[in-house]
């Protein structure tokens, strides 16, 4: 899966989303991957990816009996389900992980490379608002420091 670009979908009475179209065509099999996201978000992945970023990256570096581990396992493993996409390209997205991202009706689906981001509407705004002082040091401290990490990359090739 590679998508990028914000959707807005409604979802239905159901607690179904209609992935957009042009997402959905990216992904190759409808059994996926939906879990929380470290902020209030979802986040939907194939299955190999979730497993490679999740289930063998959290499970070989984590211990079982320690506390901080514990917490990461249990929000990102634990809260993970599988859900199908049906033959008109919905989602049933389980009521804890709706209530986690304070999803009630309007969303945004947010395509980030190999996952998509799925918001409640306002949240996403409000959380994407560049005019927010905090927002926008925020946008600035990870820009600097992805191309600091970049900058790394490049003198590891050179050096090798």
């Amino acid at each position: 899966m590679n998508v990028s670009g914000e959707i807005d979908v409604t979802l239905d009475e159901k607690n179904r989303l209609t992935l957009p179209s042009e997402f959905r065509k990216e992904i190759p099999d409808p059994a996926v991957k939906i879990s929380k996201g470290i902020k209030k978000f979802l986040q939907l992945l194939t299955f190999e990816k979730w497993e490679q970023e999740f289930g063998n990256k959290i499970k070989n570096n984590t211990d079982l009996y320690s506390e901080e581990d514990f917490n990461l396992r249990q929000k990102y493993i634990g809260s993970t389900r599988e859900v199908k996409i049906d033959n008109a390209g919905r989602i049933l997205i389980p009521p804890r992980l709706l209530s986690y991202a304070g999803i009630t009706k309007e969303c945004v689906v947010v395509g980030m490379g190999e996952m998509l981001a799925i918001w409640d509407a306002e949240t996403y705004d409000k959380s994407s608002d560049e005019s927010d002082d905090n927002n926008a040091a925020k946008f600035h401290s990870a820009s600097e420091k992805f191309s600091r990490k970049l900058k790394r990359q490049e003198h590891k090739k050179e050096v090798e």
